[in-house]
């Protein structure tokens, strides 16, 4: 486990993808399996903000699963950059009060990711 501004690495992100039609449309959705305190992840279902896995973003020539996980390694360490968050408390707590957010990130990660 690897600390990233609170957040512990240690959950995998699950991808759902069209075999049909991937690489031509991006993965339909990703999300986390295990609970994560972000602004970038939706803390009920562990969805992730993935604007760049649609159109326009989404390119069948340049991207491809491991430039989402660039993505989404690139938003757990810069949470306060969220573009789009769909945490809007942890983005507040993120960007106003950043010890109570790291706080609470490491407190999830002890929760549910052990």
């Amino acid at each position: 486990m690897r600390e990233v501004t609170g957040v512990q690495t240690c959950a995998l992100p699950i991808f759902d993808i069209d075999p049909t039609t991937y690489p031509q449309v991006g993965p339909k959705g990703v999300r986390f399996l295990t609970r994560i305190y972000h602004p970038g992840v939706e803390e009920a279902s562990g969805k992730i903000c993935t604007q760049f896995t649609e159109p326009p973003l989404w390119d069948p020539k340049n991207c491809n699963l491991s430039t989402v996980v660039q993505h989404i390694l690139a938003l757990m360490k810069s949470p306060q950059e969220a573009e789009e968050p769909i945490n809007p408390v942890a983005h507040a707590q993120c960007k106003n009060e950043p010890e109570v957010f790291a706080a609470l990130a490491k407190d999830y990660t002890h929760k549910y990711a052990q």
